[in-house]
């Protein structure tokens, strides 16, 4: 019984993900859902959230800044907001961080609830990080 609790109560979290996470879940709910789909994802494995380059760009005080992408093959800037942090979760090859180029995303299959959900955790994890991404 316990454990169908717990499976139901972790189906019940991803299920509510969606773009209005924050109302429906505490940040720490957030933090903590968060840093375990991070993990899951293996997304820790080329990005760090403290501004150490691992293999990918760095993750921390990325939400909002502005950003060099190759998109079509043009270098062009955009601000990381929710919906490009969406994008590049969901469609992590439809362009490139400039100076990325040459290394590539791993396809892993995401859900829309489950991005949402990450995009949500890196705002969190850079509202208070004063860093200039790089």
């Amino acid at each position: 019984m316990r454990s169908f609790i717990l499976i139901l109560s972790g189906t019940l979290l991803f299920s509510s993900c969606k773009q209005d996470v924050p109302q429906q879940m505490t940040e720490e709910e957030i933090l903590k859902s968060g840093a375990a789909a991070f993990s899951r994802f293996i997304c820790n494995t080329c990005h760090s959230l403290d501004g150490e380059e691992i293999y990918g760009p760095p993750l921390n005080g990325l939400y909002m800044k502005k950003v060099e992408v190759i998109r079509d093959g043009k270098v062009i800037t955009v601000t990381a907001n929710r919906d490009y942090l969406k994008k590049a979760i969901l469609d992590p090859r439809s362009e490139e961080v400039a100076g990325y180029q040459s290394k590539d995303m791993p396809e892993v299959h995401i859900s829309e609830k489950e991005a949402d959900l990450l995009v949500e955790y890196l705002v969190l994890m850079g509202k208070n990080d004063s860093s200039v991404y790089r």
